[in-house]
């Protein structure tokens, strides 16, 4: 069995400037529109394996409590 597949990582914060840039606003419901449309265009090219890069920095504290925030709701 062959297994095709991608590495899936939503937006870091760096991008989300450049993004900015380009009209789209920082906020969850947006970042939510381009990774969901992101997720349909690897369904059309029949990806069959998505490997998501998750860090658990980005939604949690130093002490490993979940904070909530932008990226924490993204997760959704």
């Amino acid at each position: 069995m062959t297994l095709w597949g991608v590495n899936f990582q939503s937006c870091l914060y760096w991008e989300f400037h450049r993004m900015a840039r380009c009209g789209v606003p920082m906020t969850a419901e947006a970042i939510k529109k381009t990774t969901d449309e992101t997720l349909d265009g690897l369904v059309r090219m029949k990806c069959g394996v998505i490997r998501a890069h998750l860090t658990p920095a980005d939604f949690t504290d130093g002490d490993g409590n979940l904070v909530e925030n932008l990226w924490l709701d993204m997760m959704d």
